[in-house]
């Protein structure tokens, strides 16, 4: 009966709203229909979870009895989730209290591990006051690793760096614990483990997100474990090479030079421009760096050797590698001044080399370009 009801209000277009009232003046039960209609679709959980932004105390008190007494386990839903996501946002300090209570009395690490659960964790994490969420870190302790290769954990162990560290940084200087300190454990398991994190598919977003967010003594612990662990080897790295861009952008000046120098020494920057992954990184600071690195690595291209036994021209190898090729287009577009004259000048000086070649001939056509555009 209840959900022939249901079905019949959603299939003619009938308001949710109209339902739910007829439903509080009729002898229908409303907290056994209440799962039904959060559970069964999108729509009819997203109206729950209105009700709860927009509708009164007692509608809140009834939607928390249901989620916490109900058979159905509405943590894990694949829709009933936005009932318990809608409590942690609008319900009241006391609802809220009673959520975390029962939270903490669950299997946590399951729950954050879940494809439903970790999105409940992570609205939990973004309402609850600093004293909430310490108690869900409790339950967390020594699963930092495994939360952090999982598809799902990953995101609850960035949200608790995000939103911690953001506590750490608005602190007022009145005695209270600092929020830095309650997630240093995540951070001592990111650089015991720095190198694994950083090459993991999910890991290496963890590892980003405490570079770009963590309060700067923990940021500058994990770039120094990151600089002195096998930086050739994140350069190259599927997804080692988003770690080293991170550091790019919010590690130190010291920092950020010690990975420039890496990619320019010897004949490195050859070696990486050529690769799949590191030449993005090359690109990305070519697109998005100081001016100051950007000529470092343009002077480094423009090294010619050929007056060498076995000597080369960086900038010519590089035109007519089929990878290596985007990094010179990349630096044409960029390059003002005179370090684009002296690209267009050796360019054009190996015109006839660069032609034959099936990459080097888009390197031309950007060269022609730029070329046409500054003389205008």
């Amino acid at each position: 009966m209840i959900c022939s009801i249901r079905f019949q209000f959603i299939s003619n277009d009938i308001s949710h709203m109209l339902l739910l009232h007829l439903l509080l003046f009729s002898c229908i039960s409303l907290s056994a229909i209440i799962p039904d209609i959060a559970c069964f679709d999108e729509d009819g959980s997203r109206f729950v979870n209105e009700r709860l932004r927009s509708g009164t105390l007692d509608e809140q008190e009834l939607a928390m009895k249901v989620a916490l007494l109900g058979k159905e386990d509405l943590w894990v839903d694949n829709y009933g989730r936005f009932v318990i996501q809608g409590l942690f946002e609008f319900g009241t300090d006391k609802m809220k209290e009673e959520l975390v209570s029962r939270m903490c009395g669950r299997d946590v690490v399951s729950l954050c591990m879940h494809k439903n659960g970790c999105r409940v964790i992570q609205k939990a994490i973004r309402c609850l006051a600093q004293e909430d969420i310490n108690k869900l870190i409790l339950k967390i302790h020594g699963k930092i690793l495994t939360m952090s290769r999982d598809p799902n954990g990953n995101h609850v162990v960035q949200r608790l760096i995000q939103v911690m560290s953001s506590f750490a940084r608005n602190e007022d200087k009145d005695g209270k614990p600092n929020a830095a300190l309650r997630i240093q454990f995540i951070i001592d398991d990111i650089m015991v483990n720095i190198d694994d994190l950083s090459t993991h598919c999910y890991g290496c977003r963890v590892v980003q997100r405490a570079i770009k967010h963590c309060v700067d003594e923990q940021k500058h612990a994990v770039v120094e474990q990151i600089i002195s662990c096998n930086v050739e080897t994140l350069i190259c790295d599927r997804y080692g090479n988003y770690v080293i861009q991170a550091v790019l952008f919010n590690g130190s000046e010291e920092q950020i030079a010690s990975i420039i120098e890496r990619l320019i020494e010897s004949d490195q920057l050859l070696k990486f421009a050529k690769q799949k992954y590191a030449s993005n990184i090359i690109e990305t600071i070519l697109e998005h760096g100081d001016p100051e690195h950007k000529s470092k690595l343009v002077e480094g291209m423009l090294s010619d050797t050929r007056h060498k036994e076995g000597g080369y021209c960086c900038l010519v190898e590089l035109s007519k590698d089929r990878i290596a090729n985007y990094v010179v287009n990349k630096a044409l577009e960029n390059c003002e001044g005179g370090l684009q004259e002296e690209l267009f000048e050796l360019l054009s000086s190996n015109y006839q080399e660069l032609s034959k070649s099936r990459y080097g001939k888009y390197v031309l056509q950007t060269l022609r370009k730029h070329q046409s555009s500054s003389s205008a």
